[in-house]
């Protein structure tokens, strides 16, 4: 199974990953990742918040982050319908690098 993987719905999408993902921001929209199994680590530049199964946490725009899953999570992601991005990656994202994009 690849470490991401996504399937959008009018700006709803079901993803599923372990490990660290890339360090991204978005300029134009905020984000909210809503837990629905597992947990994860959202960092950020300055500090990271511990997220767990039934939280949720917003990301605002402009700000650098990168989730991070020990284990398999799976995450409700939040986001303006206007923004689509496919993200196919390796079993890891040591592995190769993620291909993104914008639909």
């Amino acid at each position: 199974m690849p470490a991401a993987h996504r399937q959008a719905v009018s700006g709803l999408s079901l993803v599923k990953f372990q490990g660290p993902f890339i360090w991204h921001q978005h300029e134009n929209e905020d984000e909210l990742f809503l837990v629905h199994k597992g947990r994860f680590t959202m960092e950020f530049r300055d500090g990271s918040v511990a997220v767990e199964e039934g939280e949720f946490i917003i990301v605002p725009r402009g700000i650098e982050h990168r989730p991070v899953a020990d284990e398999e999570a799976h995450i409700l992601l939040f986001e303006p319908a206007t923004r689509r991005i496919l993200i196919s990656c390796a079993a890891t994202f040591e592995e190769a690098p993620c291909q993104s994009t914008t639909r």
